[in-house]
C-alpha cells in the first residue's frame, strides 16, 4: 500500500497512510462485504522483532501482566489495533467511521480477507472505504465489493478422528476443544491430524478453515540490546509510526537506531 522510504518522521501525515476506494451503491443496497487480498511487508516483520526484543528475564513477567491486568491488555490491544492493524472505515456524511480492522497476517503469502460492511449510514449513489495504517506496513493486491447479506454456506464442523505429535502421542484430549487445555509446542514440535470429510454436496465447492485456539511465546536473542522502549510507543497514538519512518531512514543511510 506504500512504502516508508523517503518520509519524515516529524510530519504527521508522512507517518500514516491510506487507499481510498470508491463504489457504485445501487439503490436499495443492504449490507456488503469487503474482499480483501494483502499481506504485511517484510519492513512490518521487521518492526515486530524490533518491538519483540525484551531482556529474556522481562518475558514471562510481561506475559503475566498482559494475563492478569485487563487494563493492560485492553490498552495493548487498542494500540497494537491503532499502529498496526489495517483499519476499515466508511465515509459517512462527510465523515470517516472506523467499522472493523484486520490483524496482521504476516509477508510470507498474501491472504485473502472478507470484512462486513455496513452501509446504513451511506446516502448516495457511491460509497468510499478508506483502509489505513501506519505507513509501509501493508501490501494490498486485490480489493472488491459483493453487495448483499453473507452467502449461505453449509458449515459443518469436524472433530479430528487422530491427532499424534511427533512421538506419535495422541493429543485429541488437548485439541478437541477449547478449555486451556494446551498442546505445548515449545522446541519446533508439531501434530499431526486427521478428518473424516463428510461426502461432496452436489453443485457446491468446498472450501477447508482451521478452526484453533492457542498463543505463543517470544524467544528472544540474548545477545541483542533490549528494545523495551518499543512497546511504550503503542500507547501514544502515532508514535510507533514515527518510530518507523525515522528507523527506515537511518537503515537507509547506513546505520540503524
Amino acid at each position: 500500500m506504500s512504502t516508508p522510504f523517503g518520509r519524515r518522521a516529524d510530519v504527521p501525515e508522512e507517518v500514516r497512510d491510506y487507499v481510498e476506494l470508491e463504489f457504485s451503491l445501487p439503490r436499495g443496497s443492504g449490507p456488503g462485504t469487503l474482499l480483501l487480498h494483502a499481506r504485511n511487508t517484510l519492513w512490518a516483520a521487521h518492526l515486530e522483532r524490533e518491538m519483540l526484543a525484551v531482556e529474556p528475564g522481562a518475558v514471562n513477567p510481561l506475559y503475566a501482566a498482559l494475563r492478569t491486568l485487563p487494563k493492560l491488555q485492553a490498552a495493548v490491544r487498542t494500540g497494537m489495533i491503532r499502529e498496526l492493524a489495517l483499519l476499515v472505515k466508511v465515509e459517512e456524511s462527510g465523515k470517516w467511521r472506523t467499522i472493523d480492522h484486520v490483524w496482521p497476517v504476516g509477508p510470507a503469502t498474501t491472504r485473502a480477507v472478507a470484512v462486513p460492511v455496513d452501509l446504513s449510514g451511506v446516502r448516495g449513489k457511491l460509497v468510499r472505504i478508506r483502509l489505513e495504517s501506519s505507513a509501509g506496513l501493508w501490501s494490498l493486491d486485490r480489493a472488491a465489493l459483493e453487495l448483499g447479506p453473507p452467502r449461505r454456506v453449509n458449515a459443518v464442523e469436524l472433530r479430528a478422528t487422530t491427532a499424534r505429535d511427533s512421538s506419535k502421542r495422541d493429543r485429541r484430549q488437548e485439541l478437541e476443544r477449547a478449555d486451556a487445555r494446551y498442546f505445548d509446542m515449545p522446541n519446533a514440535e508439531r501434530a499431526a491430524l486427521s478428518f473424516r470429510a463428510p461426502p461432496p454436496a452436489p453443485g457446491l465447492d468446498r472450501s477447508v478453515f482451521v478452526k484453533a485456539t492457542g498463543w505463543y511465546s517470544v524467544h528472544p536473542d540474548a545477545s541483542r540490546a533490549p528494545r523495551v522502549d518499543l512497546l511504550g510507543l503503542i500507547a501514544e497514538p502515532g508514535a510507533f509510526g514515527r518510530f518507523s519512518v525515522a528507523d527506515v531512514a537511518a537503515h537507509a543511510a547506513g546505520g540503524a537506531r
